[in-house]
């Protein structure tokens, strides 16, 4: 992200998490939400600081609730 900023890109597309990923091992699943969970809690004020909007553009519905909430969050906190 702060690479695609000093680039003067105004919109970047990041690709995380496929359908596929879902036929990984549950602890695999479960680490690679932790990361998300991890990088909301520790990264979203700078992204909104940083004035940067977060739009997830997949499919959110095998998310569980708590990750569900965090990404709304995001996306509401970085809207404007």
């Amino acid at each position: 992200v702060e690479a695609a900023r000093d680039l003067g890109l105004s919109y970047l597309t990041l690709y995380s998490f496929s359908t596929e990923n879902w036929r990984r091992p549950a602890t695999e699943i479960r680490d690679l939400m932790g990361l998300l969970r991890q990088f909301i809690g520790d990264e979203l004020p700078t992204l909104k600081k940083e004035g940067v909007k977060i739009t997830i553009i997949g499919d959110k519905k095998n998310l569980d609730a708590e990750i569900k909430l965090l990404v709304a969050r995001a996306e509401s906190e970085t809207a404007k």
